[in-house]
């Protein structure tokens, strides 16, 4: 499987009348020898409530987010996904929400991913 990295970072967002929830911005890139290119990019994840933006477990969340498959939602969770996204997650979604999934236990997270 080739190496993976998610960066994350703070959008300085925080919705504090609905949800109560801090908006982090993160991208999925794949490293190519001395490069990287870009699976997907947002800003639409946000933080659990009463959880740090930077807390492992919030970490992890964002990795099962970004390898979520056909068939584990409804289909219009796909419908802006570009056919890079997808074929990412056709060919490594699986293997990569593994290897978060481990990471976390490694980590003691209970994590549901």
């Amino acid at each position: 499987m080739p190496k993976f990295r998610i960066r994350t970072w703070d959008t300085g967002q925080w919705d504090m009348f609905t949800t109560g929830k801090y908006r982090l911005a993160y991208c999925l890139v794949e490293i190519k020898g001395n490069s990287e290119e870009i699976v997907c990019c947002g800003d639409d994840f946000f933080v659990a409530s009463g959880k740090c933006i930077d807390d492992l477990e919030t970490i992890a969340t964002i990795g099962d987010f970004l390898t979520i498959q056909p068939g584990e939602v409804e289909e219009e969770f796909f419908a802006y996904h570009t056919d890079r996204q997808m074929s990412f997650l056709e060919d490594h979604g699986e293997a990569l929400k593994c290897s978060v999934g481990e990471w976390a236990s490694t980590k003691g997270i209970q994590f549901m991913g």
